[in-house]
């Protein structure tokens, strides 16, 4: 599989922010305290960031006491919808094999391996859009009501 360390820390991020905002009360979290606690290198947390933020997954607030916040409800927002906000249309497997042989059979394997491949993206590509961040939060991650959509 083609994907980075990034979207597992994108994911720990939306659930550490989640959590700032709903149990404690925060309003934004800076990148600052993201990097330190989470021990996520600041230009990583830099890039996850704008990444989610480009998505509308999060919104930010420049100068003091400024941060980033969810955009939208945990149960709006799917692994899936994580993925393609970090990975940025990258697919789960490659399927550009070449081969230098001119026979048939080579070539009818190599459109089976990739077929093959690309049903299996499509099912994880199901199974991610089935899981939102509600779901990994439990049953102690409940949410405070919230005027933004």
């Amino acid at each position: 599989m083609s994907y980075s360390l990034a979207y597992s820390q994108a994911i720990l991020a939306l659930i550490f922010v989640h959590d700032k905002q709903n149990l404690k009360g925060y309003e934004f979290v800076s990148a600052r305290d993201l990097s330190q606690t989470l021990n996520i290198p600041a230009p990583s947390v830099a890039r996850i960031l704008r990444l989610l933020t480009q998505s509308r997954i999060l919104e930010t607030r420049e100068g003091y006491g400024g941060g980033v916040r969810i955009a939208r409800s945990a149960e709006e927002i799917s692994l899936l919808d994580i993925f393609q906000s970090i990975e940025q249309g990258k697919p789960l497997f490659r399927t550009n094999l070449r081969i230098n042989v001119k026979d048939s059979r080579p070539q009818r394997l190599l459109a089976r391996i990739s077929a093959a491949l690309q049903a299996t993206e499509s099912e994880m590509q199901a199974s991610l859009r089935k899981v939102t961040l509600r779901q990994l939060l439990g049953p102690g991650g409940a949410s405070r009501k919230s005027s933004r959509s």
